[in-house]
């Protein structure tokens, strides 16, 4: 494993599964760095105002998908999605923290982090929405610590997030 990809399982705190395939973990480190980007970048601050626009999160996506792409080519094909080339993985990625709650969009179309510290607890650990102050890890799009005080039931987050979810037109 080269030295980027130990830095980034280090960093994330993911580790090899046994018998997994040597693409499946690059992709899946790749993966996870692509969600925490997108989160990062709704931190930022410029004149007072937080967040960023989509576009500019996807900008970025579009970037760390490209370098990936070619830095791990026997990957690349797992960033695109043969059965709806409308949608770009980096907008898919976004779109998902969007509709999960983990991103909040405001009026200007600026993506915030909701980082109010509201956890489901998953087994010993937890599935934590936003960026966590202490240490976690990251696989796929979660980010993973110990349970917060803020605890919220998966049932719970269920019903929740389908009495928010946007309607969608059907014709």
């Amino acid at each position: 494993m080269n030295e980027l990809l130990t830095a980034m399982s280090t960093d994330m705190g993911i580790n090899r599964f046994r018998g997994e395939t040597e693409d499946s973990f690059i992709y899946r480190l790749c993966y996870s760095a692509i969600g925490q980007w997108c989160l990062r970048t709704a931190l930022n601050s410029s004149d007072r105002v937080i967040g960023t626009t989509k576009h500019n999160q996807t900008i970025v996506l579009n970037e760390l998908v490209s370098r990936y792409s070619k830095l791990f080519p026997s990957i690349a094909d797992r960033f695109v999605d043969n059965s709806n080339q409308q949608v770009s993985f980096s907008v898919h990625v976004r779109r998902v923290y969007e509709e999960t709650g983990y991103l909040l969009t405001d009026n200007n179309n600026r993506n915030q982090l909701a980082n109010f510290g509201r956890s489901i607890p998953i087994g010993d650990s937890a599935l934590f929405f936003g960026i966590p102050d202490t240490t976690y890890s990251a696989n796929g799009l979660g980010a993973f610590t110990n349970p917060t005080a803020y605890q919220v039931s998966s049932r719970e987050w269920s019903k929740r997030r389908r009495r928010t979810a946007p309607r969608r037109r059907t014709r």
